[in-house]
């Protein structure tokens, strides 16, 4: 009991330390000036992959505090990736952003087993393939027929990744029942 009760002050702890990173990347946005916007949200990303590899060499023994130090850096990736396009202007389609952003969150579900993993990776596709079949910055030029070949071809792939949560080669709940 106690040792959930410390994984979950560790926790909550990251979350504060989070939300206090972007609390004052939102308040002091407009101050900063693009050199310093790229810098914070690449040190931010390097602060919490550091953090994680340096956790996992000095305290091997606390392994689920190395996860979540990762799982943040994933989360500030994804920030930093939405936050260097909105620095360059770069006018790209969501389903691109969200698409770089699952490329390491699936290599790093397959390399740790950790299920905050699985389940930011299958949130991530369904952001992907949503904004790829609807797109939110242009008007859509497939027709009836192609966009609902893509819905069949999304539903396919969620039976597929249900199909492999049931035969248990990866186990997760959450997306068992999502």
């Amino acid at each position: 009991m106690r040792e959930k009760l410390v994984r979950l002050g560790y926790l909550l702890g990251l979350a504060l330390v989070l939300s206090g990173i972007l609390y004052f990347f939102a308040s002091n946005w407009q101050g900063f000036d693009r050199y310093t916007k790229i810098a914070l949200s690449v040190g931010l990303m390097l602060l919490f992959y550091g953090s994680a590899f340096a956790v996992r060499k000095l305290l091997p023994q606390q392994a689920f505090l190395s996860h979540w130090t990762l799982l943040a850096g994933a989360l500030s990736f994804g920030l930093s990736i939405a936050l260097l396009s909105q620095i360059y202007n770069t006018h790209t389609e969501s389903y691109w952003l969200f698409l770089i952003w699952l490329v390491p969150v699936i290599l790093f579900s397959f390399f740790t087993k950790y299920q905050p993993f699985y389940v930011l990776s299958f949130v991530l596709f369904q952001f992907t393939m949503a904004f790829f079949i609807s797109p939110t910055g242009a008007v859509s030029q497939r027709g009836e027929h192609e966009t609902l070949l893509l819905y069949a071809g999304m539903a396919l792939v969620n039976l597929l990744i249900f199909w492999i949560m049931k035969k248990k080669q990866r186990s997760s709940p959450v997306i068992m029942y999502a």
